[in-house]
């Protein structure tokens, strides 16, 4: 009894890139004609490092794009920030509740640098907010 010999390995197309056997006409082509051999896995090895390097170089395109828009949307923070106009312990005087970064706080006291906002529980004291921490103030 003879073992059958197993097929040779498939090699994707050169045209349109289905897995075919070395040596047979390609079905899927719209040429239909293609043909690979055994002998121009070579040269696929040199196409398929090609084109890592097309993807590489594209990948490097994205992230410099990025670290562009990233750039500029830091710039805009740091003038929207500079155009900002801190509110002065006058225009916090009659409050009912200022907002920080981590939200609205309800006003206890307003001191000259600073504001005094109730506690989250009945067991903490109340945070002292700066004043130039504040961003809105609600009257």
């Amino acid at each position: 009894m003879t073992t059958p010999t197993p097929p040779p390995p498939l090699i994707p197309c050169p045209d349109c890139g289905a897995l075919i056997m070395p040596g047979t006409p390609c079905v899927n082509c719209a040429t239909g004609g293609c043909v690979v051999s055994l002998r121009k896995s070579a040269s696929l090895r040199r196409c398929a490092d090609a084109d890592l390097r097309e993807a590489r170089a594209v990948v490097e395109e994205a992230k410099a794009q990025a670290r562009a828009d990233i750039a500029a949307h830091r710039r805009a923070a740091a003038e929207a920030e500079a155009a900002r106009v801190t509110p002065t312990h006058v225009d916090v005087e009659g409050a009912i509740a200022v907002r920080d970064r981590w939200g609205w706080h309800r006003v206890t006291r307003v001191n000259q640098v600073s504001v005094t906002v109730a506690a989250d529980a009945w067991f903490m004291e109340g945070e002292r907010i700066p004043l130039s921490r504040v961003l809105e103030v609600l009257l």
